[in-house]
């Protein structure tokens, strides 16, 4: 780091420098694995991260970024390889940005998550090395491929091409791709069609991203957001894709609303094979993108909470009543609070469109209110975004809620959360981990906090 002084100021301050990295190759023994999946390594006594390798292998790595720390690097050759690689079954895996785990074999990518997730909510002194038996329950899993009922596609075009992807890794280069591995079989079925038709637009080069989605039902939904309305040629263009493959297809931007245009005008619809509840929703609602694992979470949740009809429940950050319509089936009474104003009001209609009478829904900013609880509700459901629900657990303690079941995705915030209810008197009776990205480090927690 050089020092300066501010030509403008007597200030004297500091101008990182640019910090050399090693030139060449090198061979480095991976001695450890990170949480997000790469390889731990030393070089000169400091510490390098290693894309793509796995603990107990010899790899061959390439240098991309030095810090003042540690250092950053690619396998480029595997060396001695562990008995947990496989070959990736992606085409495009070296490159694109959306999975890092696929040359682990599908146990093992198991194991490396649970492993991880026990270490480190001992760590946090949420749980005793000898507890964890007893309170770790099995692993939710679905198929490693073909589970993705949704993606958003990164799009570059303009004149001369059209490229239509993921970001690449540690890129933000989009890799042009014409299938994806982990996405239901209709959506792959769909690409090509829309490449095809996508490339042909006049207003192509306003094209940001383009997202897809498949319903219960199997029907495919697109949206195109851009930055600047398409021309009416090119409307015209992906009406007639809508109308010859049946997609309902939709186009957003900074002028227009959002506009189905399809054969039948539905929106999609989610059908719950294991609860008699259905809803409807938007692209732009939040859905989970694995519908198996999904209904797995729904049915762990009425199960863990043992509802009956005496319950009065209430469902924070309830979305458009993912848990709360199923949960409201065997309760006495159900109340859902969301930030969206627009999800509350999707999650009413879907509860009458159900024949729930039981169920009661606000729009309230769940970072900042302060929640005030009818005497009578005992269980409450709390799946927040990633950055979790500090604000709202620091309101349950002293404990005031009988049974709390907390759904993340961000196992930092997690942990953070945890440790509030924990230290104001619940304990954890169970806690499983939850596979909805297989392929990724990712991993969703659901946990059962009671307190007596």
């Amino acid at each position: 780091m050089s020092k300066f002084r501010s030509k403008k100021s007597n200030l004297q301050t500091f101008k990182e420098t640019k910090r050399q990295v090693p030139e060449g190759t090198q061979v480095l023994s991976i001695v450890e694995q990170l949480d997000d999946g790469r390889g731990v390594a030393k070089f000169k006594g400091k510490i390098v991260f290693v894309d793509g390798a796995l603990k107990g292998e010899t790899v061959k790595v390439q240098f991309k970024k030095s810090f003042k720390n540690f250092d950053e690097a690619t396998s480029v050759k595997i060396i001695s390889p562990v008995s947990d690689r496989i070959q990736p079954q992606c085409q495009y895996y070296e490159r694109c940005g959306g999975c890092n785990l696929q040359h682990m074999k599908l146990q093992a990518q198991r194991t490396f998550k649970q492993k991880s997730i026990e270490k480190r909510m001992v760590e946090f002194g949420l749980v005793k090395n000898d507890e964890l038996e007893s309170v770790i329950s099995p692993l939710l899993t679905s198929d490693p491929f073909q589970y993705r009922h949704r993606a958003r596609f990164s799009v570059e075009a303009n004149s001369h091409k059209f490229v239509l992807g993921f970001k690449g890794n540690n890129s933000n280069k989009v890799v042009d791709i014409d299938s994806c591995e982990v996405l239901l079989p209709g959506l792959n079925t769909v690409l090509p069609k829309l490449r095809l038709s996508m490339s042909g637009l006049s207003y192509r080069s306003s094209i940001r991203e383009i997202l897809i989605l498949e319903d219960s039902n199997g029907k495919a939904f697109i949206q195109i957001r851009s930055n600047k309305r398409l021309a009416d040629r090119d409307v015209d263009s992906l009406k007639v894709l809508s109308d010859r493959e049946n997609i309902g297809i939709s186009c957003k931007n900074l002028v227009d609303q959002m506009t189905y245009w399809s054969s039948d005008d539905t929106q999609p619809l989610t059908q719950l094979s294991n609860e008699s509840v259905s809803y409807n929703y938007s692209l732009d609602d939040f859905t989970q993108i694995n519908p198996t694992i999904n209904e797995k979470m729904i049915q762990q949740t009425c199960e863990w909470l043992d509802l009956s009809e005496e319950d009065h429940v209430i469902d924070l950050f309830c979305g458009i009543g993912n848990f709360s319509l199923p949960a409201a089936k065997n309760v006495k009474g159900m109340t859902g609070y969301e930030i969206s104003e627009k999800m509350v009001k999707k999650a009413a209609q879907n509860a009458k469109e159900n024949g729930l009478s039981n169920t009661t829904f606000f729009a309230v900013d769940l970072f900042s209110h302060s929640l005030k609880f009818d005497r009578h509700v005992n269980k409450l459901i709390l799946d927040p975004p990633r950055a979790g629900a500090e604000h709202v657990c620091a309101q349950l303690v002293p404990p005031r809620i009988q049974y709390i079941l907390y759904i993340s995705c961000n196992p930092s915030s997690f942990f953070r959360d945890s440790k509030i209810l924990i230290d104001g008197g619940y304990v954890i009776d169970k806690l499983g981990l939850i596979d909805m990205f297989p392929q990724t480090e990712h991993v969703e927690i659901m946990a059962l906090f009671s307190h007596q």
